[in-house]
């Protein structure tokens, strides 16, 4: 099903949890100490965020909705943990502090992800691909997966913490972490 948010969404410090394979928001979302949670409505159904466009089976969180999402969430969660498709992160920057599910199949960073709060990478059996730079600059990024996790592009974060049963490869020479926890 969808979910059609056609007006603003205040969520003050409340928790807001939107399960559908169709996400549209056309106004700011917003809540100071509230929690927004969006998840794909069935376990198969492909997450893709960032980009523009839509298409079946797949819950599209565009550029255009996500710049919607104001400053002040305590948490953004997308995706979900038992989810069996593919989820694609494009070229997205926010400035809350957000986690990325993906459950059995891979979670891939498309684009560049720019973070100015701590950011969490999360898949179950799939991995963790990072075909594109994440740059959480002076705050956190938190990569837990039970799969392989690659990179063929930069992580910059002041801290990095490795959860999870994957063996992670995070060699590259560019790569600008004070910290590995």
């Amino acid at each position: 099903g969808s979910a059609v948010f056609s007006s603003t969404v205040a969520l003050g410090a409340s928790t807001l949890v939107i399960a559908a394979d169709e996400v549209d928001f056309v106004a700011n979302v917003s809540g100071i100490g509230g929690t927004l949670e969006i998840k794909p409505g069935t376990i198969g159904a492909l997450l893709r965020v960032g980009g523009a466009g839509t298409a079946a089976n797949r819950l599209d969180l565009t550029s255009v909705e996500l710049a919607l999402l104001q400053p002040g969430l305590s948490r953004l969660i997308l995706g979900r943990s038992d989810s069996t498709a593919i989820a694609t992160v494009n070229a997205v920057s926010w400035a809350n502090l957000a986690t990325i599910r993906g459950g059995s199949a891979l979670l891939t960073v498309a684009g560049a992800v720019t973070s100015s709060a701590d950011l969490e990478l999360s898949s179950g059996t799939g991995g963790i691909a990072l075909n594109a730079a994440v740059n959480v600059g002076a705050n956190d990024l938190t990569l837990e997966s039970g799969g392989g996790v690659t990179q063929t592009a930069a992580i910059t974060a002041a801290g990095l913490e490795l959860l999870g049963a994957g063996n992670f490869v995070l060699s590259l020479a560019t790569n600008d972490v004070s910290v590995l926890a």
